[in-house]
């Protein structure tokens, strides 16, 4: 959309930008509308369900569709995501953005309470680390954009504002009249100086990190080993004392079955 938009100097898009941030609204809207209408069309279908089996002949009670917990949580991230990446180009979606998904909070409530019933969940835990990968990804995608966005030189027209639209915005940037320009202007320098101790020290703090990070998971293993240990042993103590009240059960039996045995024969 930025590379080759359908810009006309007089049409409905004078600028690239402003193409593309109509389309990435178009998206959001789209995605926003999608997710509130999301339970009635779930409701529907089971419904039509319920009543073709009716007709069928087949009996039984009316079931309310299950709140899909992965499924909203996934479109939940995929919409905050679609969020940070209209930013770039819609600024006021900064404002617009958590009032939309505070509205959709409020509108899962509300399915969950009325228009579904409650899910039985077993593998929180499986759901947790899902949800954060996918959120990493998300933010591995915005980084990239943003870099792009950042190092790509995009031709922009002379009524797009006051840029240079022959230079990328990482350049423009400093040609902006921006509070703390001096000492931000000497960071960059001193970093482009140093940037080889910089990243030396950015590896070995890696690196003890990483050893950190081992010796805490060896650490962890260990203790693991030693209580699967001891609950092993405990329950094979455990199956020993078993195995001897079995065998003691089995005596007083057949001490009750003579003992009966003999107050017949007498």
């Amino acid at each position: 959309l930025l590379l080759q938009p359908l810009v006309e100097p007089c049409g409905t898009y004078p600028c690239k930008a402003d193409h593309a941030g109509s389309e990435v609204i178009a998206l959001v809207v789209t995605e926003f509308v999608m997710m509130m209408i999301k339970p009635f069309l779930k409701l529907a279908v089971v419904y039509l369900r319920h009543r073709v089996k009716h007709l069928l002949g087949v009996k039984g009670d009316f079931l309310w569709p299950e709140f899909q917990i992965q499924d909203d949580a996934v479109n939940v991230v995929y919409f905050s995501a679609l969020l940070w990446m209209s930013l770039s180009t819609v600024p006021y979606m900064a404002l617009i953005g958590p009032l939309l998904m505070y509205i959709h909070f409020k509108w899962l409530k509300l399915s969950l309470k009325y228009l579904t019933r409650r899910p039985f969940v077993t593998e929180t835990t499986s759901l947790l680390v899902t949800l954060q990968r996918i959120s990493c990804f998300n933010f591995v995608v915005l980084g990239f954009l943003v870099m792009a966005q950042i190092m790509l030189i995009v031709p922009y027209e002379p009524n797009c504002g006051p840029v240079n639209g022959f230079q990328a915005a990482g350049q423009m940037v400093w040609q902006l009249d921006i509070p703390l320009k001096a000492v931000w202007s000497d960071f960059f320098a001193w970093t482009l100086q140093n940037r080889g101790s910089i990243v030396a020290v950015m590896l070995m703090a890696m690196l003890v990190l990483w050893m950190l990070h081992q010796v805490s998971l060896r650490t962890n293993r260990s203790v693991v080993e030693q209580m699967s240990g001891v609950a092993n042993r405990q329950v094979a103590s455990l199956s020993r004392e078993l195995w001897r009240m079995e065998r003691r059960n089995d005596l007083l039996k057949r001490r009750l079955e003579w003992l009966e045995g003999k107050a017949t024969d007498e």
